[in-house]
């Protein structure tokens, strides 16, 4: 509120003033030149904003009683927000400079589209829409996940993947796993639908090894978000399935293979 109230009211006030008394006055020479001014100086308090808020932010932050994973949350916030605070100053600036010169449908439309894009973006990276991964799902799994990775080429092959990484094996339930309504009346729940599933890829799910006393009421996750524990990680490096009959042979094929070349 701080940035926007002095970017685009404080500053952005005196810049379209300045400029339309020089435009007024039938100066465009001096309007001109305030305008590139106002322009280095909205670029300089950009860089203001951020060098002290990444500087000095967290510190900020806990005096005003941050703590923990809040604590965390809002420095991580704060570290994306102001790291490119210059955007919003040149944005403001350069709205003040075209309603100096009378021009108010430009700036309005800009302010307009760019709120409702990122009504839209926020939506799909903060929920996961389509092939976006569940990035907000991610940040809050993220302190609690010893590993986590997007499930995009099928849950078996992602979960050897994963295991290889970590050095170490897996035991996955079948019967885990979460099917929507829609699956199971194309292809049923039973063994088969399951390992196609597994199998299938195109999931834009995320995969997450957390410990076994995690409470995700602890958390504010999205609504419809879905958390299902299908497993646990074992010693080795072997990835075994199984279901509620007993153990299930590995598929020829876990998932998608893209071609090397």
């Amino acid at each position: 509120m701080l940035l926007q109230m002095t970017s685009a009211g404080a500053m952005g006030g005196g810049v379209s003033s300045a400029i339309a008394r020089a435009l007024g006055a039938g100066d465009r020479e001096r309007a001109s030149a305030l305008a590139s001014r106002a322009l280095l100086i909205g670029i300089g308090f950009g860089l203001v904003f951020t060098i002290g808020m990444l500087a000095f932010g967290p510190m900020l932050l806990e005096r005003l009683g941050g703590r923990g994973q809040v604590l965390a949350q809002a420095v991580g916030y704060v570290q994306i927000f102001f790291g490119a605070a210059v955007i919003p100053w040149l944005m403001n600036t350069l709205g003040a400079v075209l309603r100096g010169t009378g021009n108010m449908k430009l700036p309005s439309a800009i302010m307009l589209t760019s709120s409702a894009c990122q009504i839209v973006l926020g939506g799909v990276l903060g929920l996961g829409l389509g092939p976006v991964p569940q990035l907000a799902v991610g940040a809050l799994l993220a302190p609690h996940a010893s590993a986590m990775m997007d499930v995009s080429d099928g849950l078996l092959l992602d979960a050897a993947r994963l295991c290889a990484a970590s050095k170490c094996g897996a035991m996955i339930d079948l019967d885990g796993l979460p099917l929507s309504r829609a699956y199971i009346a194309e292809r049923g729940a039973d063994r088969r639908a399951r390992l196609w599933a597994a199998t299938g890829g195109d999931d834009y799910a995320l995969l997450a090894a957390l410990p076994p006393d995690f409470d995700p009421l602890s958390l504010s996750l999205p609504s419809r978000t879905i958390l299902a524990p299908i497993g646990t990680l074992t010693d080795g490096e072997e990835l075994k399935l199984f279901d509620a009959t007993g153990e299930v042979p590995l598929p020829e094929q876990l998932g998608y293979e893209h071609r090397r070349t």
